[in-house]
C-alpha cells in the first residue's frame, strides 16, 4: 500500500517502511549495510499494525526532537467487513497510527501527543506532508473515502525548535528531487531523501525540516545532488532559520 524512506536509528542508511494489508504487520526494513536490509517491525515496537489495513504512511519528525517517528492513516477496503467477517473485528473505518521514535529506532504509540484525529476511526487513504502555515514543523494533510480531505496543523506541543532548508537545482529537479540531505548537530545525525512523492497517492512539500529538540542547533549540513556535486555547510545555523541551498554548476 503506502511507503516511504527514511533513517530510524541515526546510522545514516536508508530505511523503508511499507503498510500491508489487515492482520498481517506493517514492515520495517532496516538497513544493515548499504543494500541489506532486515524487517525489525516486532523488535521495533510496531507490532501493533497487525489489525489494521494501512494506506498512507511517512516517517516524519511530528515532535521536532531530531528523529524520525510514524505516522499512518488505515481504512478497510470492504465497506461491508463488519457483516462479511464479523468474527474478525475488522471495521471499514479505522484509526490512524502514530508512533513516536526514542531516537534509536523504538517505537511507541504517540496518540496522546497526536490528538483527536489519532482517535477517530477514519477511512484513510493518502497522507502529504508540508508545513503549510511556515511555523518550521511538519504538518499533515489526510485524504479519506468517507469525508473531505482533513488538514492536522502541528501544534508542536514541546515547544521544540527546527531549520528548515529549501533545495533550489539548477541542472536537475528546480525542486531538488533526488537529492539526499545529511544534518548534523548535538552529536547526532539526520538524513533525509527529497521526494516529489511519498505516502501513498501523495505528493510531499519538498522542503527538509529538521528538528533541533531544546535549544539545539544544527552544526554542519551536507547536501548531495543527484548530478554528483556535493555541498557542505558548515558555519551552523540556528533554532528557526530558513536555509536556501542553491546547486552548483548552473551555466
Amino acid at each position: 500500500m503506502g511507503v516511504d524512506v527514511g533513517d530510524v536509528n541515526a546510522d545514516g542508511l536508508t530505511d523503508i517502511y511499507v503498510t500491508n494489508f489487515a492482520k498481517e504487520t506493517n514492515a520495517l526494513y532496516v538497513a544493515r549495510v548499504a543494500g541489506r536490509f532486515t524487517d525489525a517491525v516486532l523488535r521495533s515496537g510496531l507490532g501493533p499494525t497487525l489489525p489494521p489495513l494501512g494506506f498512507g504512511t511517512l516517517f516524519t519528525d511530528v515532535d521536532l526532537d531530531g528523529d524520525a517517528d510514524i505516522v499512518t492513516v488505515n481504512g478497510h477496503v470492504n465497506d461491508v467487513v463488519e457483516q462479511t467477517d464479523p468474527g474478525a473485528g475488522m471495521t471499514f473505518a479505522q484509526r490512524p497510527d502514530l508512533f513516536l521514535n526514542n531516537g534509536e529506532g523504538l517505537f511507541e504509540r504517540g496518540t496522546d501527543v497526536g490528538g483527536s484525529f489519532f482517535a477517530e476511526p477514519v477511512v484513510g487513504r493518502a497522507l502529504a506532508p508540508s508545513d503549510y502555515d511556515d511555523d518550521g514543523d511538519v504538518d499533515l494533510a489526510v485524504g479519506t473515502l468517507d469525508r473531505s480531505v482533513r488538514l492536522l496543523r502541528n501544534n508542536n506541543p514541546h515547544g521544540h525548535s527546527s531549520v528548515t532548508v529549501k533545495l533550489v537545482g539548477t541542472t536537475g529537479a528546480r525542486d531538488g528531487y533526488g537529492a539526499r540531505v545529511e544534518a548534523h548537530g548535538a552529536g547526532r545525525l539526520q538524513t533525509f531523501e527529497v521526494q516529489s512523492a511519498r505516502s501513498y497517492l501523495s505528493a510531499a512539500d519538498p522542503r527538509v525540516v529538521i528538528g533541533l529538540g531544546e535549544g539545539g542547533k544544527l552544526e554542519r549540513l551536507t547536501v548531495r545532488w543527484p548530478g554528483g556535486s556535493t555541498q557542505e555547510l558548515t558555519g551552523g545555523a540556528l533554532a528557526g532559520e530558513r536555509i536556501e541551498v542553491v546547486e552548483p554548476g548552473a551555466g
